[in-house]
């Protein structure tokens, strides 16, 4: 689990290096906290939200906001900042029905 600022040269790296070793990683943003990229072994990525939920003996809640081609890093990010930890937190005290 890596930690970086996310940009696109930094996800043209990992998704070489991903598809080279046959294995998925996780990068994880400086910037913004919580927000991060899984890139699977074939490349293709996911970009997630996580929350840790509940206080000491809480859970990690982790949601996907998108997927890699079709979604940029701004536009991931921005989705990010704009409610995303808040609907995570929202529906683990049962706020919000999904």
């Amino acid at each position: 689990m890596a930690k970086a600022k996310i940009t696109e040269r930094v996800i043209d790296t990992l998704r070489t290096a991903s598809r080279r070793t046959g294995k998925s990683a996780f990068l994880w943003d400086t910037e913004l906290r919580g927000f991060g990229l899984r890139v699977a072994a074939n490349g293709h990525g996911t970009w997630l939200v996580q929350k840790w939920i509940g206080g000491r003996r809480g859970k990690l809640k982790r949601i996907a906001i998108g997927h890699l081609p079709p979604m940029t890093v701004d536009e991931a990010r921005t989705k990010a900042r704009s409610g995303a930890l808040r609907a995570v937190a929202e529906m683990e005290l049962g706020k919000l029905h999904v």
